[in-house]
């Protein structure tokens, strides 16, 4: 699964509306709890831990694309 049909899957949106820039700025549907959904299913999907710091930074789709990166994982 792929990182735009994760977060079309947690925050209950089409696939074709993620992109780099989808965030809970730019979507109300992407909630704080929708947030917290979204690090258990990426933790879960990737085998991975995320520190606070890596939460806080993942204010949109590419920003999340880059702190899984930042951990040699690929969310292709």
């Amino acid at each position: 699964m792929k990182l735009e049909e994760v977060v079309s899957d947690v925050i209950q949106i089409p696939v074709g509306e993620v992109d780099d820039n989808l965030g809970p700025v730019r979507d109300a549907r992407w909630t704080s709890l929708k947030q917290m959904q979204l690090i258990i299913a990426l933790e879960e999907r990737y085998g991975t831990s995320f520190s606070r710091q890596d939460v806080r930074a993942m204010k949109t789709v590419g920003a999340v694309r880059e702190v899984l990166r930042s951990k040699g994982v690929s969310a292709a």
